[in-house]
């Protein structure tokens, strides 16, 4: 199990305005290109059709099927030409890409980091309350309510990976 990692830089006009970082866990480096393709496919058909860009900088090279079902894809979307582009050649682009690949460095060490700690944390609350087995999972339940009116019910649950979205 490892985790993939996508930085997509916000450019406009050769200015860097932002980033958004996604990570995702995976259990086969295979499936990077996969991950990757759907990725991009799936969060700019997402997006405003104006903040769409004209290209696509990757640090990881598409298969040409995968590239071009990417591309007709957002064409769709946008009815305008979108370049994915895996070997850059203008020195602007290949900061750019360094730029998100230092990020996504950075959050994939925080991300690893972050497990280690939850990991040491379950198991020494293990120790703590003298339990045999391993701690799969800690639920955290928040009732709340307005005046008695309103009950609201949330509910968080974490495991020594961390914090559990998918329920």
């Amino acid at each position: 199990t490892g985790f993939f990692c996508v930085d997509v830089l916000l450019i406009r006009n050769g200015l860097v305005l932002g980033n958004k970082t996604f990570v995702y866990e995976i259990n086969d480096a295979n499936v990077i290109q996969e991950k990757l393709a759907s990725f991009i496919t799936q969060y700019y058909a997402n997006q405003n059709v104006v903040n769409l860009p004209h290209r696509v900088i990757t640090n990881v090279i598409l298969e040409p099927k995968n590239r071009s079902a990417i591309i007709e894809a957002l064409r769709q979307i946008t009815e305008q030409k979108i370049q994915i582009l895996p070997k850059i050649t203008r020195n602007i682009h290949k900061q750019w890409l360094q730029l998100a690949l230092t990020n996504a460095e950075y959050i994939l060490q925080q991300q690893v980091a972050l497990q280690a700690d939850l990991s040491k944390t379950f198991f020494e609350l293990q120790q703590i309350l003298s339990l045999e087995q391993k701690i799969q999972k800690i639920e955290c339940f928040d009732v709340s309510h307005h005046s008695g009116e309103a009950t609201v019910v949330s509910r968080v649950a974490f495991t020594p990976k961390g914090v559990c979205k998918e329920e």
